[in-house]
């Protein structure tokens, strides 16, 4: 599994990102990246991920596809990924 950590408004929803994103890996939504979960989007795998504490801090609704994680869960998510990117 690679993990993939979409930390800005739009990196997530690019057309060539989401074109690498398999089925088996997953996208963790941080920082401002957390907006993206306020769209419509189709994501590329199921296993979709956010920061508890950034959908706290922006008030957001989290949806219910959206597994939220604290820091701790976000530090074990990395160990247990092959890779983690930065999007």
């Amino acid at each position: 599994m690679i993990l993939y950590q979409c930390t800005g408004q739009s990196t997530a929803a690019s057309p060539r990102l989401l074109s690498l994103i398999t089925p088996h890996d997953a996208l963790l939504f941080r920082q401002d990246g957390v907006y993206q979960l306020l769209t419509d989007q189709q994501w590329p795998t199921s296993k979709l991920f956010a920061l508890q504490q950034d959908i706290n801090d922006r008030q957001l609704p989290c949806p219910p596809k959206v597994q939220l994680l604290s820091d701790a869960e976000w530090v074990e998510l990395c160990q247990k990924a092959q890779q983690v990117l930065l999007c």
